[in-house]
């Protein structure tokens, strides 16, 4: 079975002592290389993850476009 998907998100979530640490991956799975990638920690406050997630999504299409070389005008 071959898969037709050309970029992968993946993310990890992670909780340490002083919070938690979100990293997030785009990677364009023809090549295996890495286009984007953020890591962001936060403190105890949940509405911060939120911020984080809705940035996240505003940020991918952006790096998609340079990464195809289009124009999002």
């Amino acid at each position: 079975m071959t898969s037709s998907t050309r970029f992968i998100i993946d993310g990890i979530i992670s909780e340490d002592m002083s919070g938690i640490v979100v990293a997030v991956y785009l990677t364009d799975s023809t090549t295996n290389k890495q286009i984007w990638g953020e890591t962001h920690r936060y403190g105890a406050e949940t509405g911060q993850i939120f911020t984080f997630q809705e940035e996240v999504a505003y940020s991918i299409p952006l790096k998609l476009a340079v990464h195809l070389g289009l124009s999002l005008n």
